[in-house]
C-alpha cells in the first residue's frame, strides 16, 4: 500500500516566505479589546513580513511595549515610565484598528515606529 504524497507546507503559507525563520521581536501589548488585539496582531502580522521580522505577542518582560495611544495620554508619566520599564514604546490607536489602520492611513505611521525600533533593525539586517 502506497503513502499519501506529502505536501511541503512552507509553499502554502506567504509566498514572500522563502523558508526561512523570521527573527522574532516580542511586544507587550496593553490598553485593547479583545476585538482590537485581534485587529493588531494581523496588521503586524502584515508588518512583520514587510520589515523581514516576526511580531509576537508576550507579556512584561517582552522587548518593546505597544500602548493604546489613548490611555498613554490620560496616564501619569511616571505611571507610563513604569510601565515602559526602559523599553522602547509604539503608541496605537485603538480607534484606527477598529476602522482598519490601511484605510486610516494606510498604516505609515506605526509602520515607521516599527522600523525605527532597534529590536527590529538589528534584526532585520
Amino acid at each position: 500500500m502506497r503513502s499519501p504524497p506529502t505536501i511541503d507546507t512552507r509553499r502554502l503559507g506567504d509566498p514572500a516566505d522563502d523558508g526561512q525563520a523570521k527573527p522574532e521581536v516580542t511586544l507587550d501589548v496593553v490598553g485593547f479589546r479583545e476585538a482590537e488585539r485581534r485587529a493588531l496582531k494581523a496588521v503586524l502580522a502584515e508588518m512583520g513580513r514587510q520589515l523581514g521580522v516576526r511580531f509576537s505577542f508576550g507579556g512584561a518582560s517582552s522587548e518593546v511595549l505597544v500602548l493604546e495611544a489613548t490611555q498613554a495620554m490620560g496616564m501619569p508619566l511616571a505611571a507610563r515610565e513604569t510601565l515602559q520599564a526602559g523599553r522602547p514604546l509604539v503608541l496605537v490607536m485603538s480607534a484606527e484598528l477598529v476602522g482598519g489602520l490601511r484605510r486610516a492611513h494606510d498604516g505609515r505611521d506605526l509602520l515607521n515606529q516599527l522600523r525605527r525600533l532597534p529590536q527590529v533593525s538589528a534584526r532585520a539586517a
